[in-house]
């Protein structure tokens, strides 16, 4: 049983004197009740009880005070200190040694006493602090478990961590804190028993809160036992490392992701790292590989072991300039291998700082773009290049010329020319022989044509078969001409392809120099000069003048107004009669279009048929004569009975003979007009009919079966073929004016006015001659058998009344 000694108020030597006192007083008064009998014992009691609170030392002057006294005041001689029996001398040695030792005794039983209550209170103590200390804790949850593993205690930090009041939890058994798949394969079971077995279980794992929700634990439990080795339950801790499990999984997968990265830029990147000073210290296979020197080569060195010399001294003078402040440089670098191969790289440098920011490491990213480069190359070449001929295009040419006429404004003298190279009847190849032909002649011509000049010199294609030839840098004017002369000697030349032999003609323009002018300006006047050459026969070449441009406004402004004419519907038809040379009686009248312009007057068609024909104005043009002739056909015939065998005669142009729905148009018109097919007459050249000559039999044949008449005007001024006049359903020709003008007095237009007519008569096509102005020109017709004519003669063509004159006069 614990002791607890209180020290009394008394003090121990005091309690030494008063005890031994009062015990005399008892002494004496058992003395007086007991007759002098009362024991000598009597004074041990002080002893005992100044020994148990003073200690030693009080209890051994308390056990003399008390021998004294008793001796004194008991002992016979009594008042007296002298000892006369030997039994009485003992008996106070007996007294006295029972004193010491009680004094002795308890001296020690009271320092022991004290040293025990000393380590209770300070167990006590310590187990208290501990139980403050762990119910404390809310970081971790520390409960025990009875052997079962039934909760019997409960911390704050289980309360927060679980989500149980200790209430609500002791008592339970903690397989209440695990998953259902934990529970149903005997976990918790399982893990009492490693911990028996084990001395100690640790381990990680979900772990379900009061609300449901799951966190990731660690755990360790522990076995308690007794000192007889008895298990007397569990002591367990557990603490929620969710977020630290989670931050391990972002590690984890940061790791990965880096390892994947490092990876991804050892298969794919080429890398480097440097010092401050831009030695090699490290570089991956792809530097190895693309560079063609091994690590060992390029550790220690710098990146000048790569230097292609492509980059200025600038260039990496800023780049460095830039990755020295800490700075991320980007850009593409041209770098040459060990071979000598260059390869172009997409580059990367990320500075590496240290504490004073300042970078310590430089960290080299780069990724081979040469095949992009290259592509890049492929790609401006071709915008800048016709796809076709591989010649600078329009674009290039213009750069170039840019840069003639700076050079041109700088120095005094410096002379330049453009010409300006158009192919003649290109498109005929086209037409007949197919555009996979026609693509190798442009090749085979744009060779051709850089063999002509010098390499300073620039030969462009602006496209289908128009040239521009830049000479640059000529010593004299006259130069051109022996270039121009090379040009023309090797268009000429018979070229074979597809086992067909071509020889080519060009119209060429030529514009000199003119700092004052645009690059615009320029190809305009070169352009100028080459259709003066097309226009005045093609297969030569013209210098551009002032006048030229002029003349080209005068045409500009001539088309706009056709546009509007057509809007307006400023045009009016003549009629010109068609007589037969027999009966000297109109058989049909040809329509001829006149343009009534507001301010100009009345315009023949040989001012604005030829502007017409180089647009698509033709085709609207050519619809509305063809409609009109037509219905005015219609509208006599209705109204003359005597006109019923009249027929009219329009003239087509190969953009309206070229168009698909041609056909289908003539259907409506004479449909719409009534007009008979039989009445109608086409008149077509031989110019149009060469330039697709399959196509043309083909929608002539379309006519043919229609009943609508072909006839072929100015017949023998072009590309006269039997051939060709075999294959087409003509039903009449038409012999030009130029062969009949002059029928007396050159025998060769005898000649061919009469192979025309035997032509005729053994083809049974009709014959009709053109441009009769005098008696001389019908009789000497007549006389040679001709058929029909027409000419000024008969009559000029004439409006629309003056020709309804001539059906009421019975010349029909």
């Amino acid at each position: 049983m614990r002791q607890n000694f209180k020290p009394l108020k008394i003090p121990p030597y005091s309690l030494a004197i008063i005890c031994p006192l009062l015990a005399l007083g008892v002494r004496y008064l058992l003395n007086w009740a007991l007759g002098n009998n009362a024991p000598l014992l009597i004074f041990i009691i002080p002893v005992i009880i100044t020994a148990w609170y003073g200690g030693l030392l009080p209890g051994i002057l308390s056990t003399v005070i008390s021998a004294y006294l008793g001796n004194y005041f008991f002992i016979h001689p009594t008042e007296q200190f002298k000892i006369l029996s030997l039994p009485e001398t003992v008996r106070i040695i007996i007294f006295l040694s029972e004193g010491i030792f009680l004094s002795i005794f308890f001296e020690y039983y009271k320092r022991l006493n004290t040293k025990t209550s000393q380590i209770v209170e300070s167990l006590r103590e310590s187990e208290e602090r501990y139980r403050l200390l762990v119910e404390g804790i809310e970081d971790y949850g520390i409960f025990m478990l009875d052997g079962q593993g039934r909760i019997i205690s409960w911390n704050l930090g289980a309360e927060r961590i679980q989500g149980y009041q200790s209430t609500e939890i002791i008592g339970r058994h903690y397989s209440i804190f695990f998953t259902t798949t934990d529970t149903s394969a005997k976990v918790p079971e399982k893990i009492l028993q490693t911990a028996l077995k084990q001395g100690r279980f640790k381990g990680e794992g979900w772990r379900r809160r009061k609300d449901g929700s799951l966190f990731w634990a660690s755990i360790v439990l522990s076995p308690v036992f007794a000192q007889n080795r008895q298990l007397k339950g569990f002591a367990k801790i557990t603490r929620d490392i969710s977020e630290r499990k989670q931050a391990e999984v972002q590690k984890n997968k940061l790791l990965k992701d880096l390892t994947d990265l490092k990876l991804a830029l050892d298969q794919s990147a080429i890398v480097a790292v440097t010092n401050s000073q831009g030695i090699i210290t490290a570089v991956n296979d792809q530097f190895c590989q693309i560079s063609g020197y091994s690590k060992e080569e390029l550790i220690g060195k710098t990146h000048r072991i790569i230097n292609s010399g492509y980059h200025s001294k600038k260039f990496f003078q800023q780049l460095w300039a830039t990755i020295s402040q800490g700075k991320i440089w980007r850009g593409e670098i041209c770098n040459r291998s060990k071979t000598g191969q260059f390869y172009w790289v997409a580059t990367t440098i990320v500075p590496f700082l240290n504490q004073n920011n300042q970078p310590f490491q430089y960290f080299a990213i780069r990724f081979d773009i040469t095949q992009r480069k290259l592509a890049e190359k492929r790609l401006r070449h071709e915008v800048l290049h016709d796809s076709l001929t591989g010649l600078p295009n329009r674009t290039l040419l213009i750069q170039r010329l840019e840069q003639v006429r700076h050079r041109a404004k700088r120095k005094a003298n410096y002379c330049f020319a453009l010409l300006f190279i158009d192919l003649d009847r290109f498109k005929n190849i086209n037409d007949n022989l197919g555009h996979p032909i026609g693509d190798r002649v442009l090749i085979t011509i744009a060779s051709r044509l850089q063999e002509c000049v010098r390499s300073l010199d620039t030969v462009a294609r602006l496209g289908g078969d128009e040239f521009i030839i830049l000479l640059d840098e000529l010593e004299e004017e006259k130069e051109i001409f022996k270039i121009i002369e090379r040009i023309e000697k090797q268009l000429t030349t018979p070229m074979v392809i597809e086992g067909q032999t071509l020889s080519l003609t060009a119209s060429i323009g030529i514009a000199f120099n003119d700092t004052n002018l645009s690059n615009s300006d320029l190809l305009r006047n070169a352009d100028l000069a080459m259709y003066r050459v097309k226009n005045e026969g093609k297969a030569g070449y013209a210098i551009y003048q002032s006048e030229m441009y002029a003349q080209a406004q005068a045409l500009w402004e001539l088309e706009n107004h056709l546009k509007l004419a057509i809007e307006r519907q400023e045009f009016l038809l003549y009629y010109q009669p068609i007589l037969s040379l027999k009966t000297l009686t109109v058989i049909g009248f040809e329509a001829l279009i006149r343009w009534q312009h507001p301010q100009r007057g009345l315009i023949s068609p040989v001012h604005f048929i030829p502007v017409a024909e180089e647009t698509d104005l033709i085709v609207a043009i050519g619809e509305w004569v063809l409609q009109q002739s037509c219905q005015q056909l219609s509208a006599w015939r209705e109204k003359y009975p005597q006109a019923n065998h009249l027929t009219i005669n329009v003239n087509l142009s190969n953009r309206q003979l070229e168009k698909d729905n041609f056909v289908y148009k003539l259907d409506n018109v004479l449909q719409q007009t009534g007009l008979p097919a039989t009445q109608l007459k086409l008149e077509i050249t031989e110019t149009l009919l060469m330039t697709n000559l399959a196509a043309a039999i083909a929608t002539l044949s379309q006519l043919k079966q229609r009943n609508i008449n072909i006839s072929i005007d100015d017949f023998g001024t072009g590309y006269s073929s039997l051939n060709y006049l075999c294959r087409l359903p003509v039903s009449s020709l038409k012999i030009d004016r130029s062969f009949v003008a002059n029928v007396h007095e050159d025998s060769k237009n005898l000649q061919i006015i009469q192979t025309i007519l035997s032509l005729g008569e053994q083809l049974m096509i009709e014959v009709i001659a053109e441009g009769i102005e005098t008696q001389k020109h019908l009789e000497q017709l007549q006389e040679l058998g001709c058929q029909y004519g027409q000419g000024y003669l008969f009559s000029k063509p004439v409006n629309c009344e003056a020709a309804e004159q001539l059906i009421c006069a019975g010349l029909c």
